[in-house]
């Protein structure tokens, strides 16, 4: 279980700007709950063209490529 001084933390580094979260440091169960949050907020275009930087954009793409899997 996340405790909610993590989720806010993980909140903090994915709403700043640009994003702050090195999604390598995360647990599985982390890594879902930050997922979450980008998908929800991106339905809603809450970020800039640029938030996200090349290596953390490789990575949402390769997650992403297996969520369409399922």
């Amino acid at each position: 279980m996340i405790s909610i001084k993590r989720k806010d933390e993980i909140w903090n580094a994915i709403y700043a700007e640009p994003c702050l979260l090195d999604f390598n440091t995360l647990n599985t169960e982390e890594l879902s709950f930050a997922i979450g949050i980008i998908i929800s907020a991106g339905s809603r275009n809450s970020f800039k063209e640029d938030h996200f930087n090349k290596e953390q954009l490789k990575f949402l793409k390769k997650v992403f490529k297996e969520l369409l899997k399922l």
